[in-house]
């Protein structure tokens, strides 16, 4: 069964028509935002022209799904030169991003061919090129929640030093809540320790107090985010995608591929209730100025 979906009316029309005229009964076709619509159960392969602006979060989403549920065989999709570029970078190159290392988690990519702009009519400002996507099988134990909220704050300054990143008063408040919040579902004491030195130890533990995000590579990632986890450190599970300061964290990230904060109405704005497992405690307190 082969799934289509675009935002125009006309262009699900036409592809519904010559379907249909071939003898295939095997189309749904659909007229919507392909980031928001509900993906299939399950697929096989993903072929898409992307429109560019929306290459970012939809990549996201196929890692998501690779995290969730049964794994794709591959994706085919055209993108602009220049986001390519960044996604298929390697650690230590200028254009390696936040994007690079989320797909490199999950999938290894590969690219196809390059496109010029006289392909198409009317002919673009910009070049594009087609990369594949193939699963890494079998994939990552990680909670790609957790992950991609640690990576964003990584990446969100990716040439500071990491002991820098974590001094932040903003970042320490919400890991520190979280901390305290984990420690009491699990039953456990939070750590007797000054946060701000916790943290520290789990740096020097690994041997990056020094590092730069851009730098370093996926295993050397992975191995952070389970240090962190040792002590008690979450990044977002504990409080669902809630921060600390009440705002939305973006669990399907949109075009802001280098990190930071969704600005949202998480359940400290009027009218939004917390998750359920945090009712009845009090809110997360603002960060400190």
């Amino acid at each position: 069964r082969v799934y289509a979906v675009d935002v125009e009316t006309r262009m699900v029309q036409e592809t519904q028509l010559r379907a249909q005229s071939s003898g295939f009964s095997n189309l749904e076709a659909y007229v919507g935002d392909a980031v928001r619509l509900p993906l299939p159960k399950r697929f096989d392969v993903c072929v898409s022209n992307l429109p560019y602006k929306i290459s970012s979060p939809m990549i996201f989403r196929l890692m998501k799904r690779l995290s969730e549920g049964p794994p794709w065989r591959a994706a085919v999709l055209m993108v602009q030169r220049e986001f390519a570029e960044r996604l298929l970078a390697d650690p230590g190159e200028k254009p390696f991003s936040r994007l690079a290392i989320n797909v490199r988690l999950f999938a290894r990519s590969f690219r196809i061919f390059d496109v010029k702009p006289g392909s198409f009519i009317p002919a673009p400002k910009v070049h594009s090129t087609v990369i594949r996507l193939e699963p890494r099988l079998p994939g990552p134990e990680v909670d790609f929640s957790e992950w991609d909220a640690m990576i964003r704050i990584l990446f969100s300054r990716r040439r500071k030093t990491l002991r820098t990143q974590f001094k932040a008063v903003s970042t320490l408040s919400m890991l520190e809540y979280n901390h305290k919040i984990w420690c009491s579902l699990s039953g456990q004491q939070p750590s007797s320790r000054p946060f701000p030195e916790l943290v520290l130890s789990v740096l020097e533990e690994q041997g990056c107090v020094y590092a730069r995000a851009f730098a370093m590579d996926l295993d050397e990632l992975l191995s952070l985010l389970r240090a962190f986890h040792r002590k008690g450190i979450r990044f977002v599970n504990v409080q669902g995608a809630y921060g600390a300061d009440g705002k939305l964290i973006d669990g399907e990230p949109g075009s802001d591929d280098e990190g930071g904060y969704v600005e949202g109405a998480g359940y400290g704005a009027p009218g939004n209730s917390p998750p359920p497992h945090l009712r009845g405690l009090p809110p997360p307190p603002p960060a400190r100025p």
